[in-house]
């Protein structure tokens, strides 16, 4: 679709500029930075790596470009490291093409789309709980009670064991979530009581 209608988001350019350039015999490989998607290339001189925005037609961008599009994305306290310019493995760039698309499908309220790609995320990572609760939200929005339900208790429960841990790394106290997710499960747990 990207070549018929020769327009496409960075992360889909990228993907064809990376095949192009294999075809090629060149080694492109894709940099998932914050925002927008770049891609690298070893030039083969000395270890040179060019980064280069295939959205921009195959522009080469300076250390200062990257931290322009990192401020854009993030606001002026976002702090550049190097390691925002290693490659991406396949996998990811794979979620994140999936991610912006369950983003557009939302916009959009298309939630059945966006709940077949949700589940598309919770199969390459199942331990996912964010994607677990989306698609617990998703099927709300649908009307598949028992299919929110359990999602969403499930994403509760996955939390509350989270939170009895040293160090847990999810659950931000700060963060209203379980309390949202909690009014859900009790309207949920009303509604499919009432269907018995």
């Amino acid at each position: 679709a990207v070549v018929a209608r020769r327009r496409g988001i960075p992360i889909t350019l990228s993907l064809v500029y990376m095949d192009v350039a294999a075809r090629a015999g060149v080694q492109v490989r894709g940099i998932s930075f914050p925002g927008h998607f770049l891609v690298r290339c070893e030039s083969g001189r000395e270890g040179e790596t060019l980064i280069l925005d295939p959205y921009t037609g195959g522009v080469e961008l300076s250390e200062t470009d990257c931290r322009r599009i990192l401020t854009n994305h993030l606001g002026e306290d976002a702090v550049f490291v190097p390691e925002l310019l290693e490659p991406a493995a396949p996998r990811a760039i794979v979620e994140r093409m999936l991610t912006n698309l369950k983003r557009l499908y939302v916009r959009q309220q298309a939630f059945a789309d966006a709940r077949r790609v949700t589940d598309m995320l919770l199969a390459l990572d199942p331990a996912s709980q964010d994607e677990r609760r989306d698609r617990g939200l998703l099927s709300f929005h649908l009307g598949d009670m028992n299919g929110a339900l359990r999602d969403l208790e499930t994403y509760l429960e996955h939390q509350r064991m989270a939170a009895t841990l040293p160090n847990p790394r999810t659950s931000d106290p700060s963060n209203d979530d379980e309390g949202r997710i909690w009014e859900h499960v009790k309207t949920l747990r009303r509604r499919v009581a009432s269907f018995n």
